[in-house]
């Protein structure tokens, strides 16, 4: 919450006080109070307030200095997602890191799991994945979690289908040597 300082004013009679808040220079609408709640569309701005003296004799504003950008913890606003939904062993996956509102901007880490069974895969921390055989039957996700200095807040995107167990056997090579019978 913020709450500005009125300042020193002089005029008789006491003049009274109105108050207009600001994000980037725009008039944050409705927000007209002597004191102001942030809210995550004010992450990143900067804060400023017009306060408006008035006795019978007039009116005179005044605009305060303006505030750092104002911080927060990570806010996803758009999932991760995982760029194929129906992914198959041996395939590399690549995870988005979706879409987030902060201030100062976050470092992401990534954990793919099973999906299906909630369970992280051993290892499994990067941005891509490359199916294993060990996932067949499983479905996949993958949990981005967004750090700055304010905190970190995790979103997972939606599952993926099942990874289909694969059907084809490795090929085998054979050499043969044939010798010529005397």
């Amino acid at each position: 919450m913020l709450t500005p300082d009125d300042g020193t004013w002089t005029g008789y009679p006491t003049p009274t006080f109105t108050y207009q808040w600001y994000s980037d220079g725009v008039a944050i609408v409705g927000q007209d109070a002597a004191a102001i709640t942030l809210t995550y569309d004010q992450v990143g701005t900067v804060i400023t307030v017009t306060v408006t003296a008035t006795n019978p004799a007039g009116t005179a504003s005044a605009t305060s200095d303006p505030t750092l950008p104002v911080g927060g913890t990570p806010l996803n606003t758009v999932l991760p997602t995982i760029d194929d939904t129906t992914p198959s062993i041996s395939q590399t996956l690549t995870a988005s890191t979706g879409t987030w509102q902060a201030y100062p901007a976050p470092s992401y880490t990534y954990q793919w799991r099973w999906a299906d069974t909630v369970t992280n895969i051993g290892g499994a921390t990067s941005s891509t994945y490359v199916v294993q055989a060990g996932d067949a039957g499983h479905t996949l996700d993958v949990r981005v979690t967004a750090t700055n200095s304010y905190g970190a807040t995790t979103a997972t995107s939606a599952a993926t289908s099942a990874v289909a167990a694969s059907t084809a056997g490795s090929p085998i090579g054979l050499l043969l040597t044939l010798t010529k019978a005397s």
